[in-house]
């Protein structure tokens, strides 16, 4: 560990600055590195994320890796990255990253220490069981796109949580390192904020995000849940604008109490229709009417009625296209009632060319008779 001291010029104060050593130790005398190590960051995003795929889920709640489970896959996940080549070392974070299956080898060879708490069979599904697919393998899109949507509506219950981690990692390992204006949207927050790493990640999230230039937007059907959680108050408590849509009695009660809701705004959330809601912003309060555009209202509708509408007409359509291409594209003498001319052996249809021979043949007749009638 290193420590910078810097003295202000026009205030008598010192900054005492603590950081990672420099891999290049003869550097470590003059500064710190302004971004800290990327992979000791790396590590504490991993440890927060194999906390949700590796806890023990229990009746009562879902429970965190103990201090010493930790431990052991701290010195693993190093190996895994050494393995590979990468380091402390800036110069060495472009190369091809490890997979999860790479931590599974380390943690089954027990070089890193006998594992003696199972972690490597509880990583098992993920690398070669049941959860395999989406876990165990290189990303193969590109991820520079001006507007990346990740869909996760597909996963089971027990990836979606996973899969909103992972996301929300990668946005905020962008906005670490890349400094511009992004805006990060998290639907179903709630399936994060239950499982305590995530709760803290997220929390901690919506705590340094407007310091970092990242608007963070979370979005949750179950806003009792998320109010009254630890963490999930902290995101709310951090929140600059809120949005209230309809409620149910219990979750009105939870969100008045923590909002400090008037007896008149809770009756209102019980009553909103689809397109009202209620705006909390600073000290002021309003509310809304929300009107989607008909593309805004297709592009974003889960009604099932109308998306099975939808793919009728689609499928009405493309049956009609296909018809008009077939129309189109008559055989040889059918006219537009499917009517075949018949046509003699040996006659030429007019307007088209014969055959070559033939039309000299009739060219050598018509001299012929000519001449024979100049003889006459």
């Amino acid at each position: 560990m290193l420590l910078r001291v810097a003295r202000s010029p026009t205030i008598p104060a010192e900054l005492l600055s603590f950081c990672s050593p420099d891999p290049h130790p003869s550097h470590n005398s003059q500064t710190c590195r302004s971004r800290g190590d990327r992979l000791a960051d790396k590590v504490q995003a991993l440890h927060a994320l194999f906390d949700i795929m590796l806890a023990d889920r229990g009746p009562g709640a879902v429970t965190t890796l103990t201090a010493r489970e930790k431990g052991l896959l701290d010195r693993a996940i190093y190996e895994t990255y050494r393995k590979v080549g990468i380091t402390a070392d800036p110069r060495t974070h472009d190369r091809q990253v490890p997979l999860l299956g790479d931590l599974y080898d380390v943690l089954k060879s027990n070089v890193c220490g006998k594992d003696a708490y199972g972690l490597a069979d509880r990583l098992y599904r993920f690398v070669q069981g049941s959860l395999a697919g989406p876990c165990n393998a290189p990303t193969d899109v590109a991820l520079d796109s001006h507007l990346l949507v990740f869909d996760i509506r597909d996963m089971s219950g027990e990836l979606r949580p996973i899969g909103v981690f992972l996301i929300t990692d990668f946005v905020w390992t962008q906005v670490l390192h890349s400094y511009r204006p992004r805006k990060l949207y998290i639907d179903e927050a709630w399936s994060l904020i239950q499982h305590p790493e995530g709760g803290r990640f997220l929390a901690n999230l919506a705590r340094r995000a407007r310091k970092r230039y990242l608007a963070l937007v979370t979005i949750t059907q179950n806003p009792e849940l998320f109010a009254n959680d630890e963490w999930g108050s902290v995101v709310a408590a951090n929140a600059a604008t809120k949005v209230l849509k309809k409620q149910d009695r219990t979750s009105a009660d939870a969100i008045t109490s923590r909002f400090q809701l008037t007896g008149g705004e809770q009756q209102r959330l019980l009553t909103f229709a689809k397109h009202e809601a209620l705006l909390l912003s600073g000290g002021k309060r309003v509310i809304i009417h929300v009107e989607a555009s008909p593309l805004e209202h297709r592009l974003a509708t889960t009604d099932p009625r109308e998306l099975a509408r939808r793919l009728e007409q689609e499928q009405t359509r493309s049956q009609g296209d296909r018809f008009v291409q077939h129309a189109g594209q008559q055989p040889p003498g059918m006219t537009g009632n499917g009517y075949h001319h018949p046509k003699a052996p040996g006659v030429q249809a007019s307007g088209k060319p014969g055959n070559e021979k033939d039309e000299h043949t009739r060219a050598m007749r018509r001299t012929e008779r000519a001449k024979h009638g100049n003889d006459r």
